[in-house]
């Protein structure tokens, strides 16, 4: 066991997850609830596929009946699963984004029809703009603080230095944090521990100036405005996540106190899908290599396979 990697096992992945995230902000506290689902759906090139959906939000412990939500909620629900695509160390790469546009073609007309008024014209239009952008579409796991740090583990190296863009500030800002992954081996767990100091940093202008080892040694902890720690608890078994307990304190842009807490825990395993996304990932890898640029371009936008490590 006491090797130099955890065997990463994702075809595992049949997994519910239920999640609290606790925002402390200027004496006041906001809570956001919600299930999600990770399931293994097959393999393209070299990367592992897991569908990603989510359900049953809450805040403050009330479902929310809110019209503009009403809005957002069925125009987004409705791109669920997502499919993600994670290497063998368990880090994100990207995620599919021609089923979404076409999920989204598909369920246009019925949001029209249910939605009328110049608030939902305008949120589905603005909505069909954002879908026809791939790039911007990678944004709903990127800027998505669950989804960052369930895929933040690195499983084939244990001691590493990391920096990492943290949602914290939801439709607003991300916070750079500057950390390192430590593991330790108890006997019914292996627990994965990441920590280090958030910079009100932005990702581009440190990060496309430097390498990776430049980056690091840059961001001072006297700059620092706060810190994190995550704790992963991982099943001896078969290596998936079972729990996760996060802890963020910092001052945000009005150098005002922030204090957010994540804690996300197994629940139960899924019913197995009938069928998972192989048989039409290895037509696509046959188109691939038939017209590389033009497949690549238009079925998938898969991006950023991690320059800094």
């Amino acid at each position: 066991m006491k090797s130099n990697y955890i065997n990463y096992m994702p075809q595992e992945y049949l997994r519910s997850y239920g999640t609290n995230i606790i925002f402390e902000e200027n004496n006041s506290s906001n809570q956001i609830s919600f299930l999600t689902d990770i399931i293994y759906a097959g393999t393209l090139f070299d990367y592992s596929a897991l569908h990603l959906s989510r359900y049953d939000i809450k805040v403050n412990n009330q479902a929310i009946d809110d019209n503009a939500y009403n809005i957002a909620y069925e125009c987004t629900k409705n791109l669920y699963p997502i499919t993600a695509f994670v290497k063998d160390s368990g880090e994100f790469v990207g995620i599919r984004t021609d089923d979404i546009e076409e999920k989204w073609n598909n369920n246009k007309a019925y949001l029209k029809a249910r939605f009328k008024g110049k608030v939902a014209e305008l949120y589905i239009n603005e909505m069909e703009n954002y879908i026809k952008d791939h790039e911007a579409i990678q944004k709903l796991v990127e800027k998505d603080l669950f989804y960052t740090i369930f895929f933040l583990p690195r499983y084939t190296s244990f001691n590493m230095n990391l920096l990492v863009f943290f949602p914290l500030i939801p439709f607003h800002y991300s916070i750079l944090g500057k950390g390192s992954q430590c593991v330790c081996f108890n006997k019914d767990a292996i627990q994965l521990t990441h920590s280090g100091n958030l910079f009100n940093a932005s990702l581009n202008s440190i990060i496309d100036n430097y390498s990776s080892n430049d980056a690091i040694s840059f961001l001072s902890e006297k700059d620092a405005v706060g810190s994190y720690k995550i704790i992963f608890d991982v099943s001896v078994s078969n290596y998936l996540i079972d729990s996760i307990t996060g802890d963020f304190k910092f001052k945000n842009q009005k150098n005002e106190n922030v204090k957010i807490l994540i804690k996300s825990f197994y629940l139960e395993d899924k019913i197995p899908e009938s069928s998972s996304d192989d048989q039409e990932f290895r037509k696509i890898e046959q188109l691939y290599k038939k017209n590389t640029d033009r497949i690549w371009k238009r079925l998938f936008n898969i991006i950023k396979a991690n320059k800094y490590e």
